[in-house]
């Protein structure tokens, strides 16, 4: 693993069926006593960051940098803090479970939100950029910046002001 980087994951048999709250300081992957209890909503984590859950949801808190975050069998709930993203762009997907955004008001950012059995709401004014249907948009709020891919196959995407 890259220095800077940090690595959450809930592949032990244990953890399957729980959810994972990242957002801890600590580098590096948890150690298999750690994986049993969720991580700390700590705040200001940037950098590399990779998590990755099965049946079991993840929530994201105040993070920054270039961010993947993936999860079968439960949802991801994301809370955006300051104006705009911290790095690069941040990709969160879920199979068969919803996506949930809360952000500050006056947040700006590239807003891609996808889902293919469900509905995607959105709670800002949008400029349009590409195509917006019930399944899926592609905008900038405020003044645009770094991508947010939000993507799940079975849930609704739900993006909304704090």
């Amino acid at each position: 693993m890259e220095a800077g980087s940090f690595c959450c994951c809930a592949a032990h048999e244990k953890c399957k069926s729980r959810g994972v709250y990242l957002g801890s300081r600590e580098p590096g992957c948890l150690p298999t006593t750690d994986a049993l209890r969720p991580v700390g909503l700590t705040t200001n984590v940037d950098g590399v960051i990779h998590a990755e859950t099965t049946n079991g949801g993840l929530i994201l808190n105040d993070l920054g940098g270039d961010v993947l975050a993936t999860t079968v069998n439960g949802g991801l709930h994301v809370r955006l803090d300051g104006n705009r993203w911290r790095g690069g762009g941040l990709v969160a997907k879920s199979t068969n479970g919803g996506v949930s955004v809360r952000a500050p008001d006056n947040y700006s950012a590239h807003l891609v939100a996808e889902t293919v059995n469900g509905g995607v709401s959105i709670g800002f004014p949008a400029t349009l950029q590409g195509k917006m249907n019930r399944n899926y948009i592609d905008t900038h709020i405020g003044q645009g910046g770094a991508t947010l891919h939000f993507q799940t196959v079975n849930g609704g995407v739900s993006i909304h002001r704090d």
